[in-house]
């Protein structure tokens, strides 16, 4: 919103992941997302907290490339180029963006598929997000069925509706 005050916000965590590590997220993607071809894809959900928490790391990647918002403040974007074998993400402690009462988690996740730089490694179209969080205040993707999806056209530049109606359960990716 032009004019408004926007939250002290650093998206960084401080403490390292380590070489290897479990990930307890899943990749969600559109049902009838093109394997090659461009596509942008919109994903989000509602977290409701009885408090704002002190601390809410997440680790976030897209298939190809994405920008994360909390509460219409963006939070961060990502991956760094990686390969297939050697895939990156990006840490956020989203904490300062988040309220008590209902949050909105957003993502918007795009790959320009055939078109896009041969440097631009890609499998498939997806979003992953993992949160430290367990239980209701949780908004990994391996809840996937609490994310919603909606797709757009890449050769149209059409903002996804307001209406939660319209927007798709997010499945996981096989």
């Amino acid at each position: 919103m032009p004019g408004a005050a926007r939250p002290e916000y650093s998206p960084a965590v401080s403490k390292p992941d380590p070489a290897h590590r479990d990930w307890h997220g899943s990749w969600i993607t559109h049902p009838t997302a093109p394997l090659r071809e461009p596509v942008v894809l919109h994903f989000r959900r509602t977290l409701d907290l009885l408090a704002a928490p002190a601390s809410y790391p997440v680790r976030v990647s897209a298939d190809n490339r994405f920008i994360l918002y909390v509460n219409g403040h963006r939070a961060g974007d990502g991956p760094a180029r990686g390969d297939l074998t050697h895939w990156r993400y990006e840490r956020f402690d989203l904490a300062p963006l988040l309220k008590p009462g209902p949050n909105l988690i957003a993502a918007t996740v795009w790959n320009f598929g055939v078109y896009a730089p041969i440097a631009q490694m890609t499998d498939r179209t997806a979003f992953l997000l993992e949160s430290e969080e367990t239980g209701a205040a949780s908004i990994s993707t391996r809840r996937a069925g609490r994310w919603r999806l909606s797709r757009v056209s890449a050769r149209c530049r059409g903002r996804p509706t307001a209406s939660w109606s319209t927007w798709l359960p997010a499945p996981e990716r096989n």
